[in-house]
């Protein structure tokens, strides 16, 4: 119902905070592309670097997440405690997972956008949103009951796997 609704909605909200896991490295990988792209260099170097940098920064927040989760859950889901059930703590972390996931796969967009081929980009987002959304339709449809954990997996996931 609407408080289930209303529990979705503040989870998809840390969206914009867990997609912050990149610590700047997308943007700054993308200046530095388009810098040698400019100067016709190779910048190889730079992408193997941002993977490296984002392995540890997905590890760190994985960590992070995990020790203040329950923490972080009790006071941002205070609210909903009658109806999660004491399942604040698992919801919250696999939100911020799945979404920390679209933030480290971000970076590939802006690889994307540094090549010049930003269409690219735009269409797999707009993509991996619509097999999301198929995917919580073929779920309605099929009368099949999840729970909000899966619905945010479902519809937010296949953004994060590109």
């Amino acid at each position: 119902g609407e408080e289930k609704y209303a529990i979705f909605s503040l989870l998809t909200g840390l969206l914009v905070w867990c997609s912050a896991v990149d610590f700047g490295i997308g943007t700054g990988l993308q200046n530095y592309i388009s810098e040698c792209r400019a100067k016709n260099k190779s910048y190889d170097a730079y992408i193997k670097s941002a993977l490296h940098l984002s392995f540890i920064a997905i590890i760190f927040f994985i960590a992070l997440f995990y020790i203040f989760s329950g923490v972080i859950s009790a006071k941002y889901l205070s609210s909903f405690h009658e109806v999660l059930q004491d399942k604040t703590r698992m919801l919250f972390f696999t939100s911020c997972l799945v979404f920390s996931s679209i933030g480290i796969g971000a970076i590939a967009y802006k690889i994307l956008f540094a090549e010049l081929v930003g269409w690219k980009a735009n269409l797999l987002n707009a993509l991996s949103y619509m097999i999301g959304m198929l995917g919580l339709l073929y779920i309605y449809y099929r009368g099949i009951s999840v729970d909000i954990k899966l619905s945010l997996i479902v519809l937010y996931l296949p953004v994060g796997m590109i």
